[in-house]
């Protein structure tokens, strides 16, 4: 079949659109519930059938402008109004919760959006490659088409195998970076790409514009890329050496950046927040390399791009994780300034801090008010990152004991602590499942917990854990809502039940949502 009709349904947990035919499920990116489509059918088996959109007979009264024709995999809604984009996300959460035990309808409290969703991210990493099509010019459009729900969407940060966080955003989950990627392969008509990967393959596209991410990352990272390809072919004269920059090209693995939002400023004056750049290299781990490894050009550009913290990061790992262990700054100190609720937080690259920083700032309050806090009480903040929900705390209760896997993170949130003069904030290095027991066995009681864990959810034992204390109030964050449900079955388990359930949309034009939910011991 070289092309077919079929009626769409409805939409796939990974925002794909679903229709039928000849008890087909017939897969449809970019599809909405209620439109006619014609698709050019990609894969065919016995029991499906994943296409590519070609046309749009019946369009839905939510279909509207796409504002991206770039697909890397990123966003699962380009084209889909913010409205509806916010009724599927919350008719998914109460079709997956409906058979948890005690949920019901009204335990549901809705979905919290973005007044104006675009532009939020304060992160992203750019893959580093060649494109050698015979114009030298990045095919943009012959996208390969796929379910949606096979590689779609497994785009992770991988920090030193610490894989607590499902970044909806980052670079593909691959085994190994595929070989056209692994240095200088210009073959004298290439050009130098910089960018994202291409939906469900290893293709590195161009991002003109990606209205995800503020504007000064765009500007770093296509001016670096021009800067490179204009440098190398001799049209640009300042750009130094033409040799140092090829390999300095043929080495560059990854851009990583780091900063707030356009336009926001620091209370205490009018200076941006200091924001952070890391160049991952293929080579080199030491000082002496880091300080020959860049190209003065380079540096140059990015301080000019308002980049004020430079450092290279030393990665000869041929599997998929972002940073290696050897970081050195070149310019400038190893960390951003990140403000959220009241404060700017030093956060070093490594260390995880939530994408969103507006949603991030209501969620932990939604998360707070849930947990009622009071002067006399002793708070655990499991999975703590670098410590922001624990210094939110730290003025309405008599103590936080913060546990997080990540060293880098704990490190932050002890720096951080002292620089904000908490000294009620206790922070422990370590797996949950290990250093929880550990500090109920020295005498240590809770009277309130919040969890905040990755995507993979908790260890059961954390729950039997708790459960035995008899903790009375626990707040469970979530980015993953079906370990959620997983786990607070657990706890319903043990006497826990459902209170209710917030949402916040922490990745808008993605599939991702964000939960909070309230469990109280019976």
């Amino acid at each position: 079949m070289s092309h077919i009709t079929v009626t769409i349904s409805e939409l796939t947990s990974e925002g794909t659109g679903l229709g039928f035919l000849n008890g087909k499920k017939v897969f449809v990116p970019g599809a909405f519930p209620g439109e006619t489509v014609t698709l050019e059918p990609v894969i065919d088996k016995p029991g499906y059938i994943s296409g590519k959109l070609l046309s749009v007979q019946k369009r839905s009264p939510d279909r509207i402008p796409d504002f991206c024709a770039v697909k890397c995999g990123g966003c699962s809604f380009t084209a889909l109004s913010y409205e509806a984009e916010l009724r599927f996300k919350s008719a998914y959460l109460m079709n997956l919760f409906r058979d948890l035990p005690g949920f019901s309808e009204e335990k549901y409290r809705g979905i919290t959006g973005m007044p104006n969703p675009f532009r939020y991210r304060n992160k992203a990493v750019y893959v580093a490659g060649w494109d050698n099509s015979p114009s030298g010019e990045p095919e943009l459009q012959n996208r390969k088409a796929g379910t949606g729900n096979e590689r779609a969407d497994k785009r992770n940060e991988r920090i030193k195998g610490n894989y607590s966080r499902k970044a909806a955003d980052e670079t593909e989950d691959r085994k190994e970076e595929p070989a056209e990627n692994r240095g200088w392969n210009n073959n004298g008509n290439g050009r130098f790409m910089l960018g994202l990967y291409e939906r469900d393959s290893h293709k590195i596209i161009s991002v003109p514009d990606c209205l995800l991410e503020p504007s000064w990352m765009n500007r770093a990272r296509n001016g670096l890329r021009d800067l490179v390809n204009e440098t190398i072919s001799g049209r640009n004269s300042s750009g130094g050496d033409v040799r140092e920059m090829k390999i300095f090209s043929e080495k560059l693995r990854y851009l990583f950046l780091r900063g707030a939002p356009d336009g926001e400023k620091s209370w205490e004056d009018d200076a941006a927040f200091r924001r952070c750049a890391v160049l991952v290299l293929r080579t080199g781990n030491d000082a002496a390399t880091s300080s020959a490894a860049v190209p003065e050009a380079v540096l140059s550009f990015l301080e000019q791009a308002g980049i004020a913290n430079i450092a290279v990061n030393f990665n000869n790992d041929p599997g998929n994780r972002i940073f290696g262990e050897s970081f050195q700054a070149v310019r400038g100190g190893l960390y951003a300034e990140m403000p959220l609720l009241g404060r700017v937080f030093r956060v070093r690259p490594e260390s995880f801090f939530q994408i969103n920083g507006e949603i991030t700032g209501l969620l932990y309050d939604k998360a707070i008010e849930l947990l009622d806090p009071a002067p006399e009480v002793r708070i655990a903040d499991l999975y703590s990152g670098i410590g922001t929900i624990s210094f939110r705390l730290s003025d309405r209760v008599r103590e936080t004991f913060g546990i997080e896997v990540v060293p880098e993170a704990v490190r932050d949130a002890e720096r951080n602590s002292e620089s904000f003069g908490i000294g009620n904030a206790r922070f422990y290095v370590g797996r949950v499942e290990d250093v929880l027991p550990d500090l109920v066995k020295s005498g240590v009681r809770f009277d309130g917990v919040i969890l905040d864990p990755a995507r993979k959810g908790l260890d059961e034992s954390v729950a039997e854990t708790l459960a035995a204390l008899g903790v009375p109030r626990i707040v469970y964050i979530s980015c993953n809502p079906k370990t959620q449900k997983r786990d607070m079955a657990w706890f319903i388990k043990r006497g826990y039940q459902l209170e209710c359930l917030y949402a916040f949309d922490m990745f808008p034009h993605t599939c991702h949502t964000e939960t909070v939910a309230l469990l109280l011991k019976e």
